[in-house]
C-alpha cells in the first residue's frame, strides 16, 4: 500500500523545537525529537518532531518485532541479522510523492544504542539493563521539520488512500498552551558495569578491530 504526503509551511519564529515536543509527547506515544545543534548553515539546518509511529522496528536481547501497515510480526534476536531485517522494514514503506520534499531524507527515525554493538560485532558486554530497546526506528505518520536557516516549519503528514487531513487540526493543536510539566529526582547513584580500565581496554579492541576491517575491505 502506498501512502502519500500532505504538507503545510508555516512560520517558525513563535515557535521551539523543545516547545513543540512538550505539547505533542502527552497526546501521541512514542513522540521524537531530534534537535539541531547549530542554525548558522544552510546544511543540516533542520530539527525533527516526530510523533504517531504507523509502522515500527523495535530490536531488544530477546525479541525483534516489526510492524507494518499490514502485520505485526515478532523474531528471535538470535536467530535473525538485525541490520538485514532493518534494511526490509525500510523496503515495506512506499510513498508516491516523497520525491518533493528532500528535507525528509529517508522518512525513518529513531536510533541504534551502544549496547546493540554485540548484535553486529563478535564482541560480549557485560549484562547491563534490558528495559529499553537495543534498536528502535519508526515510520511516523507526522513530522514538523524546523528549518533554523529559513526560521520555517513544515508540517508533514502520511495518509493512505481515501483518509482524510488532519494537518489543520495539528497546527490549531500547537498554538494551544497545554504544557504539562513533570516532577523528577533520582533514585539511585550513578553507576557503571565498567571500571575505566575496562571501558579502556575494549575501546582499544574496537580500535583493532575497525583498522583490521578497514585494511581488508
Amino acid at each position: 500500500m502506498k501512502l502519500h504526503i500532505n504538507h503545510k509551511k508555516i512560520l517558525g519564529d513563535l515557535y521551539t523545537p523543545i516547545e513543540i515536543y512538550l505539547k505533542l509527547r502527552d497526546k501521541f506515544s512514542n513522540s521524537f525529537l531530534l534537535e539541531n545543534s547549530s542554525n548558522h548553515s544552510r546544511e543540516n539546518s533542520c530539527s525533527y518532531i516526530c510523533f504517531d509511529p504507523m509502522m515500527s522496528y523495535i530490536v531488544t536481547a530477546d525479541t525483534t518485532t516489526v510492524q507494518t501497515l499490514e502485520n505485526t510480526t515478532t523474531h528471535t534476536t538470535a536467530d535473525i541479522n538485525v541490520l538485514d531485517q532493518l534494511q526490509l522494514f525500510i523496503k515495506e514503506i512506499k510513498v508516491e510523492n516523497a520525491n518533493h520534499y528532500d528535507y525528509l531524507k529517508a522518512g525513518i527515525y529513531g536510533y541504534t544504542s551502544y549496547d546493540s554493538i554485540p548484535l553486529v560485532h563478535d564482541i560480549q558486554f557485560k549484562a547491563t539493563d534490558t528495559s529499553i530497546p537495543l534498536m528502535q526506528y519508526h515510520f511516523f505518520k507526522y513530522v514538523i521539520v524546523y528549518d533554523h536557516y529559513k526560521n520555517e516549519m513544515h508540517l508533514v503528514e502520511y495518509t493512505r488512500t481515501g483518509e482524510e487531513s488532519q494537518l489543520n487540526k495539528i497546527h490549531a493543536y500547537l498554538n494551544t498552551n497545554s504544557i504539562t510539566p513533570y516532577p523528577f529526582k533520582t533514585v539511585d547513584a550513578p553507576k557503571t558495569p565498567y571500571t575505566d580500565e575496562e571501558f579502556l581496554e575494549i575501546i582499544k579492541k574496537e580500535k583493532s578491530t575497525a583498522i583490521e576491517e578497514m585494511y581488508s575491505s
